[in-house]
């Protein structure tokens, strides 16, 4: 190397190869694997005829920059290799017994939907670091697995745009339950606003049936001009009659309604499970998303019917 990098030579190289060794929490490449990310790493640099940056620290960041990637391409390489989802795992840094296999996990069918037998282990993992959050903000418990489940399905489904979804960026495990805390943290903040504002104006707002959080239609009150101000849901059923099937109308009761159910426990009862076609064995984030996406659909549905209903 020509001066100034060669004064700064062991600096640099020391700072790659920790970053190299550890480029997420819970991953810990062994010396030999670190030795190769951190030798490819100066070597492409040399190779691509990059000019010396001006200063140490700049000179750092250069070098460091790809050091992550490359040495979480390492990783996912030897694990598919030797079919090992667990292999360079950090045992300082284990938050759960084990990885499911990726990138397995996030390969979708034809219609998008998610079906690797694996998300019954990744599934667990992913409310294992969202929980924490939820107990910090205070959600109680049944709101906190709305919350999640809300959550969760939007995080997980389909997106035709590449860049608008994450994880087919993902080479390892470890990176998914870090990015879902962030996305959990963010949706529990904006949910935790959201029920706030309604509790501090409780007769400014309307009733939304698009609204994902929306809680028993009786207990809300809504303004003396609105026209649902005095209809019951038994009248709101009535007028929109033909809007929704049968089963589409009792989780809407069920849910917003009586309140008497959670989506968590709908999606552990046999007989909706049978109704939204979903075999019991699939995984609760796919009993989820399916869910959802009923839900979302019937809403959207009723909301569009009620605009046009003589209340």
């Amino acid at each position: 190397m020509t001066s100034p990098i060669a004064a700064w030579l062991e600096i640099l190289w020391e700072a790659v190869c920790v970053r190299a060794a550890r480029p997420v929490p819970g991953i810990l490449l062994d010396q030999n694997g670190t030795l190769k990310v951190a030798t490819a790493t100066f070597q492409e640099f040399l190779d691509s005829g990059g000019d010396p940056a001006p200063n140490l620290q700049a000179m750092l960041t250069v070098l460091t920059r790809p050091v992550q990637g490359r040495a979480l391409r390492y990783v996912a390489d030897h694990r598919i290799t030797s079919r090992d989802p667990n292999l360079l795992r950090d045992p300082a840094k284990a938050k759960w017994a084990t990885n499911p296999a990726f990138p397995a996990l996030i390969t979708r069918r034809d219609d998008g939907v998610l079906s690797d037998s694996g998300w019954s282990t990744a599934e667990p993992v992913l409310w294992q670091r969202a929980s924490p959050i939820y107990r910090r903000i205070r959600i109680n418990e049944v709101d906190a697995r709305d919350v999640y489940a809300e959550t969760v399905g939007d995080f997980l489904k389909a997106r035709p745009d590449p860049d608008d979804c994450p994880m087919r960026k993902m080479l390892v495990f470890e990176e998914l339950p870090r990015l879902f805390a962030v996305v959990a943290e963010r949706r529990a903040i904006s949910w935790v606003r959201k029920q706030t504002t309604l509790k501090m104006q409780p007769n400014q707002g309307g009733l939304s049936f698009d609204d994902p959080d929306l809680g028993p239609l009786e207990t809300r009150t809504l303004s003396n001009d609105d026209p649902l101000a005095n209809a019951t849901f038994d009248q709101i059923r009535q007028s929109c009659a033909d809007s929704l099937d049968d089963f589409e109308w009792h989780l809407i009761e069920i849910l917003f309604v009586e309140g008497s159910k959670t989506r968590d426990e709908l999606v552990l009862d046999d007989w909706t499970l049978s109704q939204l076609e979903i075999d019991p064995s699939a995984s609760r984030s796919t009993k989820l998303r399916r869910l959802n996406t009923i839900i979302a659909d019937s809403l959207a549905r009723l909301g569009r019917a009620l605009g046009e209903a003589d209340l």
